[in-house]
């Protein structure tokens, strides 16, 4: 319901649909809130139920905004999976080869430092080849733009693993049972998607 009334402010924030979107959605937040402060009396599991709400669908919500932005939206969709899909695996080889630092032992045991770079390398690498192809944008704002949306990539994927630890669950799910959950397969997008859109919006005003 929450990423409906997300969908509806269709990204323009000057747009009446805007308005009606977005304030049904933070007033459905808004209930959500109250009623689970109602029931247990604490406010942790209230912000918790909140914080959940807006992490999932708000999050997976922009990716249809996204996809919506004209005229290149399904290119800058496409860049997001590419900028995920590349980070994920150059911290994986990378790491798995090189690796001796532990990034975060505590959330995520199996990242390394020199994992973390190597995803940031791998991810600058395939913007590029993509955005000689298809965007054409300048070398040095790919550089900076490949570099942020591949932290903010792995920032979500460690986001996942402490939200896991935290709950006490090895899954976020049953639908992809020894790969983390569903949620485990997007995790990355949840925290990239949303500055492409924005930095994406941005251009446009600039």
């Amino acid at each position: 319901v929450v990423g409906l009334l997300f969908y509806l402010s269709h990204g323009n924030i000057l747009m009446p649909g805007a308005f009606l979107g977005l304030g049904c959605a933070w007033a459905v937040i808004f209930l959500f809130m109250a009623h689970k402060f109602y029931q247990e009396q604490t406010m942790s599991t209230a912000f918790a139920t909140v914080f959940g709400i807006i992490y999932i669908a708000c999050g997976r919500g922009i990716l249809i905004l996204l996809r919506d932005i004209e005229p290149n939206g399904f290119w800058l969709l496409l860049l997001c999976l590419i900028i995920t899909w590349a980070t994920d695996s150059g911290a994986y080889f990378i790491g798995r080869f090189m690796g001796k630092h532990k990034l975060a032992p505590t959330v995520s045991p199996n990242k390394t430092i020199e994992g973390a770079i190597g995803g940031v390398l791998v991810a600058f690498i395939a913007v590029m080849i993509y955005n000689y192809y298809i965007l054409h944008w300048q070398t040095v704002f790919v550089l900076f733009f490949a570099m942020i949306t591949s932290c903010l990539g792995q920032l979500g994927d460690l986001m996942e693993s402490w939200l896991k630890r935290w709950a006490g669950v090895k899954d976020s799910g049953k639908f992809l049972p020894g790969h983390g959950g569903l949620l485990d397969r997007f995790d990355s997008m949840i925290f990239v998607a949303p500055w492409v859109y924005f930095a994406a919006l941005l251009l446009k005003l600039l």
